[in-house]
């Protein structure tokens, strides 16, 4: 190794390490470069590498549900799309995401379930954290908007998942350490596809009590009402971060990611969900949910 003899080298080198940890400590998320490389959070880092073909896959529907505590049709939303995952199964993905305006905005004294993530999704798909709830998107594909245009989330879900789909996607979570979680996605290309595609990760978790406004038919105003499937963290960028891969059918790409799950979080009532969407249009592909194994 060449041995570096002038100070002002040296000088520079320190700076520049001192600006690099920095800027890992001030933001836990940070821009994939070109190299596919990609910052989670501080000194974390996922890159792709080949993957083995999915032996059995599944096409399964993302289902984002907008809700919030003071929306009083949201408790009849939340029951046609919970009947509808009974009947439907794993292959309905549901997310629900709490926008920090409006009817999201939580009681005095009760926990607030918005998440900087999730208003930049509200901005995007719903026109704002003042949107009217409830609103639900399939794929961010179709949506529906009001209690009573939630029956028909479930036949888009069954329409969506009888075709095959261009990529498959499957996820696994492990504990790796106290507080830290090992995540594994493989992406199995099924089809051709020049399009450019990205991979997010979120992490949601279920039995939130708190309050909820809901109509009498639906029990009225309840001060623990079971919330499920919150959006508690996006895990990568808001809009993922690029697939590194040549879009040939049976092509399989995987990334492993290490992360740190937020304080207050119950880790057995969590899951992890990877969703695979095209990067321009933002159209979801295919989805995955995950527990968190010990």
């Amino acid at each position: 190794m060449k041995t570096i003899h002038n100070p002002k080298h040296i000088t520079l080198i320190i700076s520049i390490i001192s600006i690099i940890s920095t800027s890992l400590i001030a933001c836990d998320k940070i821009e994939p470069g070109e190299n596919g490389e990609y910052t989670i959070f501080a000194g974390t880092t996922a890159t792709w590498t080949d993957g083995m073909p999915i032996a059995s896959p599944v096409h399964r529907a993302l289902v984002e549900k907008y809700t919030g505590p003071q929306c009083v049709n949201c408790p009849t939303a939340d029951r046609i799309l919970n009947e509808a995952h009974d009947r439907i199964g794993d292959q309905m993905v549901i997310l629900a995401i709490t926008p920090g305006g409006g009817d999201g905005r939580p009681y005095s004294g009760q926990p607030d379930m918005s998440t900087e993530d999730g208003d930049k999704w509200c901005e995007t798909f719903g026109g704002g954290v003042n949107m009217t709830l409830p609103f639900a998107m399939v794929d961010r594909n179709v949506s529906y908007q009001g209690a009573s245009t939630m029956n028909g989330v479930e036949s888009a879900v069954n329409s969506t998942i009888e075709q095959q789909p261009v990529a498959a996607v499957e996820a696994e979570a492990t504990t790796a350490t106290s507080g830290k979680v090992a995540i594994t996605v493989n992406v199995n290309y099924l089809q051709d596809c020049d399009s450019a595609m990205t991979l997010t990760l979120a992490l949601s978790e279920d039995s939130l009590a708190y309050y909820q406004a809901a109509t009498p038919s639906e029990g009225g105003f309840q001060t623990a009402y079971k919330h499920n499937h919150m959006l508690r963290d996006v895990i990568t960028d808001v809009w993922g971060f690029d697939i590194q891969a040549e879009g040939r059918a049976g092509e399989a790409r995987k990334a492993r990611f290490e992360y740190t799950l937020p304080d207050g979080v119950v880790k057995e009532n969590c899951h992890i969900i990877a969703f695979v969407s095209y990067k321009k249009s933002r159209r979801v592909i295919n989805c995955a949910q995950c527990e968190i194994d010990d």
